[in-house]
């Protein structure tokens, strides 16, 4: 339900990053009880590495 949010909420120019981490969060489930603390969340880091470096 949250990644279905997200993705509808997500401004066009974003959509193909959203569908990456909807991918990866499926794929690797976070532990029980996770929130992401922010942009910066380690757990996204991990899933989600920049692109820029």
């Amino acid at each position: 339900m949250a990644l279905g949010t997200w993705t509808a909420y997500a401004p066009t120019t974003h959509e193909e990053h959203v569908r990456r981490a909807g991918d990866a969060l499926l794929a690797i489930p976070p532990p029980p009880g996770w929130r992401p603390l922010g942009p910066d969340d380690e757990l996204l880091r991990t899933l989600l590495p920049d692109e820029e470096t």
